[in-house]
């Protein structure tokens, strides 16, 4: 299932686990400071308060406390996921309640992630506007990570952003998820290098997430006792910036190889 020299890279790049920030470690931007400028009243729903900070530990605790609304564990995902300002202005820009309702749905565990998938894809198509506009794959499935509390005959979405793609392409050798690319290039250095940019298609089904999510799963049996999905979602996503974790930089030059003609 997955090649033989990335898979080996991928486990010499992770000889254990990531562990999750916790604590009072900030991860993201404050959800509070990040939709402060938002016009509430276009929003359709009175929004309470925000957390100044979150990380991924703190989130899923919101998610799983029945007494903090739906709305705003979302904005405190897409605050920690740094969704640009300009996507979260299109999003809010409208009543929350089309996609309020299937967040909730998920919240409760009463959709499979892949119907979850399909029912926000849904959204953008129906003809009467874009409800989520400025909520691509990467963002929404971010809400069905955080928001679903998984259950053996029910488990988790993981989060499907260009990375985690552009990952789980590599190791198994095929587009499991699809992926729009851009190569352009750009002077760095004061040299003219291609560079890829790549965005996770609006094409993709719940059946292709749900393939990724197995490939995610599949992945996380092949590492080991030490490893749970949400922790090899974790690993293939790295991090990257100024000084990207090494998995990330092999992610970026095998996608500029495949696609450079030097």
């Amino acid at each position: 299932m997955f090649a033989i020299e990335h898979f080996a890279r991928f486990k010499a790049c992770f000889p254990s686990p990531l562990a999750f920030v916790d604590g009072n470690n900030q991860e993201g931007k404050s959800p509070a400071a990040w939709f402060s400028n938002v016009d509430r009243t276009k929003l359709g729903s009175t929004i309470g308060a925000l957390p100044l900070a979150v990380n991924r530990t703190s989130l899923l605790a919101m998610a799983a406390d029945g007494g903090i609304g739906t709305a705003e564990v979302c904005i405190s995902i897409f605050a920690w996921g740094g969704m640009r300002g300009n996507h979260r202005d299109l999003l809010f820009a409208r009543p929350l309640d089309p996609w309020i309702a299937i967040a909730d749905h998920v919240r409760r565990n009463q959709l499979s992630r892949s119907r979850a998938y399909d029912s926000f894809a849904a959204l953008r198509a129906n003809g009467d506007g874009n409800p989520i506009a400025g909520m691509g794959p990467a963002y929404l499935t971010k809400l069905l990570y955080f928001l679903a509390p998984g259950t053996p005959g029910s488990p988790k979405g993981y989060i499907m952003d260009q990375w985690l793609g552009c990952s789980v392409n590599l190791l198994t050798g095929r587009q499991v998820v699809k992926l729009d690319q851009q190569v352009k290039w750009q002077v760095r250095d004061g040299q003219a290098k291609q560079v890829v940019d790549s965005i996770v298609s609006n094409v993709n089904t719940g059946q292709d997430y749900e393939a990724f999510c197995q490939i995610v799963e599949a992945l996380s049996l092949r590492l080991g006792e030490s490893w749970t999905p949400e922790l090899t979602e974790r690993a293939l996503i790295a991090d990257g910036g100024k000084s990207a974790h090494p998995w990330r930089t092999y992610v970026k030059e095998q996608r500029l190889k495949h696609f450079s003609f030097a």
